[in-house]
């Protein structure tokens, strides 16, 4: 079983993530609203995660943040990052990579869009979806 954190202020969006992964692996999703609330989860953890799925535009900490602190744990260095975002332009996305996100990407307009998003992530087959 694969292991997830999801990390959204927006509840409704931790749910369809979830949702979405649970319906490619059989996955193990640990949502949180905070990022602090996240990062001590991570940290107290004897075993690394396998995916973090982060929201980019978040109050008190940002993604990118999030994503800095997250790499800063030589324990989480082989986790793939994926960053999300309502809104993120070309230019973003390619600093979040160059910073170490494995994936960036905007939230699709459309629900086929996003879960075709996702399942790239799970599968690992690019690192940045424009």
């Amino acid at each position: 079983m694969k292991t997830a954190v999801l990390i959204d202020d927006d509840k409704d969006d931790l749910d369809i993530l979830q949702d979405v992964i649970e319906s490619f692996i059989d996955a193990a999703c640990f949502n949180f609203s905070y990022p602090s609330d996240a990062l001590h989860f991570l940290s107290t953890r004897s075993e690394p995660v396998d995916f973090i799925f982060v929201d980019y535009n978040m109050p008190k900490m940002n993604g990118e943040e999030v994503l800095k602190e997250i790499r800063r744990r030589v324990s989480y260095n082989e986790s793939i990052v994926a960053i999300l975002s309502t809104s993120m332009d070309d230019s973003t996305m390619s600093r979040l990579v160059s910073n170490g996100a494995n994936y960036a990407f905007p939230k699709a307009v459309t629900f086929r869009d996003f879960e075709r998003n996702i399942h790239e992530v799970l599968k690992g087959r690019v690192r940045s979806i424009l």
